[in-house]
């Protein structure tokens, strides 16, 4: 326990070292706060910048604080933010085992799980801390502007998509740990996410297990104040799925680097 440890606060020094514990937590921020500042003065930039006939009139609905909080979630962190969590995580493993240091740590009294795992760990901080600054931006622009949000319901949507969040990290790490390429990394881990993301949309009943279901789990908080139905199932599996895939991931890197 105490060399992983030592393994987890090498991989915190590392992401302070290349700032990513910097701009990424930015980047989330920035994100919370665009969906709330531009619904809120849509008319005003249309009116402006919009290059719109003199006289012309218009009347857009102001939505809700619960709209408001669902479309960043949906929009702005399901879309960008996802991007952004697969590039800050796609080199976890994968930059270390293309420069050998991955083999020069291994040759220490470290295992494969305490070298894994440790950097797992360091990505869902990372990624729970930027969400959370994101998702508090986004709360405090929301309720500045648009009214108060039930607090219950806005710690319970948190926890939700941050599940969801964790999954993409997950996944992103694992084959991180298969692949010296990062690139191929952050492809690979896409194509997966999508996918998922993709087949839970078009088939919900079939996919009702699927951890991108933690998305409408997060939505139906919001709006109806409770989770969807197969909460239960969902949460169980998306748990069982990224164990699964973080000690296949060890069970692999181990027998490459054996090999190697």
């Amino acid at each position: 326990m105490k060399l992983w440890w030592v393994m987890f606060r090498k991989e915190w020094k590392e992401m302070m070292k290349s700032y990513k514990l910097l701009w990424m937590p930015v980047a989330f921020a920035l994100l919370g706060m665009i969906q709330p500042l531009t619904s809120y003065y849509m008319s005003d930039i249309l009116r402006y910048f919009g290059d719109l006939p003199e006289g012309t009139t218009f009347d857009i609905p102001m939505p809700t604080a619960s709209e408001v909080m669902v479309s960043t979630l949906s929009g702005q962190f399901n879309q960008v933010g996802m991007l952004i969590l697969v590039m800050a995580s796609m080199g976890l493993v994968a930059s270390e085992r293309s420069a050998g240091i991955a083999s020069m740590l291994l040759v220490k009294p470290i295992s494969y799980a305490s070298y894994v795992t440790s950097k797992w760990a360091g990505g869902l901080a990372l990624t729970w801390l930027s969400f959370g600054l994101g998702y508090l931006s986004c709360w405090y622009y929301t309720t500045l502007l648009f009214g108060d949000l039930p607090t219950a319901a806005s710690i319970q949507a948190f926890l939700l998509y941050g599940l969801w969040l964790s999954f993409i990290c997950t996944v992103t790490t694992a084959f991180s740990t298969l692949l010296k390429n990062s690139g191929a990394v952050a492809a690979v881990s896409l194509l997966i996410v999508i996918a998922v993301a993709g087949g839970t949309s078009i088939l919900p009943g079939w996919m009702s297990w699927s951890p991108a279901r933690h998305l409408d789990h997060s939505i139906s908080v919001l709006t109806e104040g409770t989770v969807g139905s197969h909460f239960l199932l969902s949460l169980v599996s998306t748990a069982g799925v990224m164990i699964a895939l973080m000690a296949l991931a060890i069970l692999m890197f181990r027998r490459k680097e054996l090999v190697e």
